[in-house]
């Protein structure tokens, strides 16, 4: 499982760095669709430092440069390579304690099901960053795993 999530971190990185990508060229992209893809980064810095049991240094909607942002992406699919490649399955099956930043209350969640979050939640915040991109940009990348996972290099 170690393995799949090891592989699942690096399509993180090459979704992360293809939106980056596309954002970068589009035609005058709005605000919403930066802000929506430094969140991606911030949740993922986020997850990591409560797994690691470690202190949150950013916040779930802290702005940054677009500059910033694809350094802290970087930074932390680095991060998150290392803590994955470091876990054993019971590691995987251990439950960490958060504070849900929405309504404040304390939860509990496996670390595997953590990490399946964090994946589940950046494909659909790129797929809202992708949308508002929508004729600012041709041809829109595809984010797909399939095509991230059909390269000849992976």
């Amino acid at each position: 499982m170690t393995q799949h999530f090891v592989k699942q971190i690096q399509f993180e990185l090459w979704a992360n760095q293809k939106t980056a990508e596309a954002i970068e060229v589009a035609v005058e992209p709005d605000e919403r669709t930066f802000f929506l893809f430094t969140h991606i980064l911030n949740a993922n810095s986020i997850w990591l430092s409560r797994l690691q049991n470690t202190p949150v240094t950013t916040t779930l909607f802290q702005e940054r440069s677009f500059e910033d942002s694809k350094a802290l992406m970087k930074e932390v699919a680095e991060k998150w390579t290392t803590y994955i490649a470091t876990l054993g399955e019971k590691e995987l099956g251990r439950s960490v304690h958060f504070i849900f930043p929405f309504d404040g209350s304390k939860k509990k969640i496996l670390i595997a099901d953590a990490i399946t979050h964090v994946f589940g939640h950046s494909a659909y915040h790129r797929g809202q960053i992708i949308a508002r991109l929508k004729g600012k940009l041709e041809p829109l990348p595809l984010l797909a795993y399939v095509v991230f996972a059909s390269e000849a290099d992976n």
